[in-house]
């Protein structure tokens, strides 16, 4: 398209990266970041629930160990993959599950700033819909049974992180850098845009998604699609299978 066009000066080739999924199935990773988005509303069964914290986690993915390697084909950087999570207890709540998955029996912990860089196991699953390439358009973690520990005799076999995230980075310490590891729909616009922070002027986000747009207009406007959404990963933010308890924005998570 436009070949024969005259720019009036040499036209140079898009630097973007395109997006690449995941391979559907079981991968290691490491937990890369934990990123605040502020107090969201839920709805279940129809009902509104009261705000709750939510965060995201974003995991480095570290491939199985045999065929499959995680890197991005033009790149070669390790894929990432982010979990929007509510800050809520109980046996059915997704938060018990991560927690699971990243802390040993007899680990003692303080906080999810102890948590960065330990591994785990993910189950990835694919959307129904298809891309051209007749695979799944969107890749997410499984609804139930999508994470899972590491056995001790694995653990020293994953590789380390190879590139550092912003970490636990709590509301009050957003960055640019925290910003551009999240998912612009699901994170950004479907999750930060709608907290309670942002309605009342005072979410820490709003300035920089300003400063973002400055160079990308169309940043987190994009309209909801039918299936899977903009850009949303098969799976999204799944309610628990009865009312969890609601966590304390005191606690220390």
């Amino acid at each position: 398209m436009f070949e024969d066009f005259d720019f009036g000066a040499d036209v140079a080739e898009s630097a973007g990266v395109k997006r690449v999924n995941p391979e559907v199935g079981l991968h290691f990773a490491r937990l890369k970041s934990v990123i605040h988005l502020g107090k969201i509303a839920q709805m279940y069964r129809g009902k509104p629930k009261p705000p709750v914290n939510v965060v995201t986690f974003i995991f480095e993915l570290k491939g199985d160990l045999d065929e499959v390697d995680d890197l991005h084909p033009d790149t070669g950087e390790p894929l990432t993959i982010g979990l929007k999570v509510n800050l809520v207890k109980g046996d059915n709540a997704r938060l018990t599950e991560v927690m699971g998955a990243l802390i040993g029996k007899n680990d003692e912990v303080k906080g999810f700033d102890d948590l960065i860089g330990r591994p785990c196991q993910l189950n990835l699953e694919g959307s129904d819909a298809k891309g051209e390439d007749s695979k799944p358009k969107y890749v997410d973690i499984k609804a139930k049974g999508g994470l899972a520990p590491v056995a001790k005799a694995f653990a020293a076999q994953i590789p380390e992180l190879k590139n550092a995230g912003a970490g636990h980075c709590r509301l009050t310490q957003l960055t640019m850098a925290a910003m551009e590891e999240l998912n612009g729909f699901l994170d950004v616009q479907e999750g930060m845009m709608k907290s309670e922070e942002w309605k009342a002027g005072t979410h820490p986000a709003i300035a920089l998604v300003e400063e973002i747009r400055k160079e990308r207009p169309n940043y987190a406007k994009a309209e909801k699609k039918a299936e899977g959404g903009a850009g949303e990963p098969a799976g999204g933010n799944q309610e628990p299978a009865k009312p969890a308890e609601q966590m304390s924005g005191d606690e220390e998570f």
